[in-house]
């Protein structure tokens, strides 16, 4: 069993993780070395580590690759990855996996840490992506990521806590921003609202 210590010793090896820590023991650790991403959970340092981090791939310093996994429980993602308006593969390009590649602004690189504190942090990250349709983003992502309270109190009642995840969170920003209100063409109608 891989412990909450031993996987942060590791990425403490390669990187400078940053833990938030809650309630009964919960730790989280995230890396903004790997785009803001989760990397693993636990209860307790001594308690098994619930996140899968790919040890061989981090120790290689691979990058630039058609997918840099290093692991983890969460990470950002944009879609959609094929068709016409895919950001997966390069414009005019055949929808077959040897021409598939995650953005290389999605996936390399650290991102910002502008706010942190036990409980939260803050990622930035400006990047351009390029879909298939020839059309280019400049897109702005705000990803936070924070633990919840087992029980939130709201109305004089306890319930269970119900924000969102970091991940949903961010998605919904990009969303209420319009993330390709600042490409170099603008989108009609129809496809500004999907």
């Amino acid at each position: 069993m891989t412990t909450f210590a031993d996987d942060l010793a590791f990425l403490e090896k390669h990187g400078k993780p940053i833990v938030l820590s809650g309630e009964g023991g919960a730790r989280v650790a995230l890396s903004a070395e790997y785009q803001g991403r989760v990397m693993t959970s636990g209860v307790g340092e001594k308690g098994r580590s619930l996140g899968w981090i790919n040890h061989a791939f981090i120790e290689a310093r691979k990058t630039g690759t058609q997918f840099d996994n290093f692991g983890g429980e969460d990470r950002f993602w944009l879609g959609p990855e094929g068709g016409q308006f895919g950001l997966y593969f390069p414009p005019g390009a055949k929808f077959e996996f040897d021409a598939w590649q995650t953005p290389h602004s999605m996936q390399e690189g650290a991102w910002e840490i502008a706010a942190e504190d036990a409980r939260k942090v803050t990622f930035a990250r400006s990047m351009k992506v390029t879909n298939w349709s020839k059309t280019t983003f400049d897109v702005d992502v705000v990803r936070t990521v924070r633990l919840l309270g087992t029980l939130a109190r709201r109305g004089g009642r306890r319930r269970r806590a119900s924000s969102p995840s970091g991940s949903s969170r961010c998605m919904r920003r990009l969303r209420t921003r319009g993330w390709s209100s600042r490409s170099r063409r603008a989108p009609s109608r129809s496809s500004a609202r999907s």
